[in-house]
């Protein structure tokens, strides 16, 4: 098993060291996502659900827009 959190680590202790810092900087990095090409909802398809050629027609695979990331980390 492999630990990708300090021992001890806690939702509260990392809220913690937060709301002590000066500066807290939150990347989200590229969004890319797949969204229902009917409906434009996001969607999380299973990759053994359908294969690629599939996934093409039934979702549109984009980068989300900075509007839209504003507005999920907002809400």
């Amino acid at each position: 098993m492999v630990e990708l959190l300090p021992p001890n680590w806690s939702k509260e202790s990392s809220l913690q060291v937060i709301k002590n810092s000066d500066v807290f900087i939150l990347t989200l990095g590229v969004a890319a996502a797949f969204f229902d090409r009917e409906t434009g909802d996001f969607v999380l398809p299973r990759p053994s659900a359908l294969n690629s050629r599939a996934l093409a027609e039934k979702y549109l695979f984009r980068t989300t827009s900075v509007k839209e990331n504003v507005e999920n980390v907002l809400y």
